[in-house]
């Protein structure tokens, strides 16, 4: 009857609400869920990501659903869609493997007591020939005891004027570097570029010298250091960092960029670049205190020069330098 037919009605009426109500209680829990995930992954748009998580990662420390990748040392949450390749977009001035973003690979060496093994060679424009007159040039200005410290020797390019040299790190015990050198601004013409060339491998050969095996502690954490606590670890008492930092930096404002720091107090630095940081200013000073004579001493960036002159060691490397130059 009717009124049969009518409590139907308001019985389907009240399935469709508990339907709707049903299905947004589920959309809710989607999101929520969705939400969470997002906190859990990381997110490689986000700008702070890299401040979050470093490379260099090791299996230990993954969580329990992260996956481990050897190639890039780096703990990460599986996602089948996910490409690293494709989805690695960040600004940095390195990418994951310690290398300059943009650049092209050509050539690669292992490096062996000062020599020279051929990994393999992919460029068509330039030859071994020229890549074995930059190892000798090297060879050359700093001796092979300081060429030990290098176990891979890399050709690469970013195009003109960009990045001429990089260094880093190859063991965790801080005994073993990779220099890489840009093969496009390393000549002029058919020969070596003598100005801005051996300036530049002398700052990263300083990076070696200064942050390398004897000079800091990698195994020494950031909270328990003492001294001076670097991305490559804590700097030993007796390191050249720990005493120009405490010379030159310890009553600098870090909180300026090097812009700003380097306009206040252009007599401090030898150049822009130098007032990045410490760690920039000792590569910076230390190449001016190789290819410069005995300043003044009457400004800051004088007597950062006038620095390295304490170190026997580091006057006779000056002396080797510079009859090679």
């Amino acid at each position: 009857d009717d009124d049969f037919i009518e409590d139907l009605q308001e019985l389907a009426d009240e399935l469709d609400e508990l339907i709707e109500e049903l299905e947004g209680m589920e959309e809710d829990f989607e999101d929520e869920e969705g939400d969470e995930g997002e906190e859990d992954f990381m997110d490689l748009e986000d700008e702070d990501f890299f401040e979050d998580f470093t490379f260099g990662m090791l299996p230990e420390d993954c969580f329990q659903d992260e996956i481990y990748d050897e190639e890039l040392e780096l703990c990460y949450y599986e996602d089948e869609d996910f490409d690293w390749e494709d989805e690695l977009d960040f600004d940095a001035d390195f990418d994951f493997e310690g290398h300059h973003d943009d650049e092209e690979a050509f050539a690669a060496y292992t490096v062996s007591n000062g020599a020279i093994t051929l990994d393999y060679n992919e460029s068509d424009e330039f030859t071994e020939e020229q890549y074995e007159t930059i190892w000798n040039y090297m060879s050359d200005l700093f001796g092979s005891s300081y060429l030990n410290n290098i176990g891979m020797f890399e050709i690469f390019s970013d195009g003109e004027e960009e990045t001429l040299a990089y260094v880093y790190q190859l063991e965790d015990d801080l005994s073993k570097w990779g220099f890489g050198i840009d093969v496009v601004d390393s000549f002029d013409g058919a020969e070596l570029e003598k100005s801005e060339f051996p300036l530049t491998i002398i700052h990263e050969f300083a990076h070696i010298i200064s942050l390398g095996e004897g000079q800091l502690d990698p195994s020494v954490m950031e909270d328990a250091c003492s001294t001076l606590y670097l991305d490559e670890g804590c700097a030993l008492e007796s390191s050249y960092m720990r005493a120009f930092h405490t010379q030159f930096w310890s009553s600098v404002d870090e909180s300026q960029d090097e812009f700003e720091r380097y306009d206040a107090n252009p007599e401090s630095f030898v150049s822009e670049y130098a007032a990045t940081n410490s760690v920039e200013d000792f590569a910076e000073s230390f190449s001016y205190f190789v290819t410069q004579d005995l300043p003044a001493g009457s400004t800051l960036a004088d007597q950062k020069l006038l620095f390295f002159y304490n170190y026997d060691e580091l006057e006779s490397l000056r002396q080797n330098i510079r009859r090679n130059l």
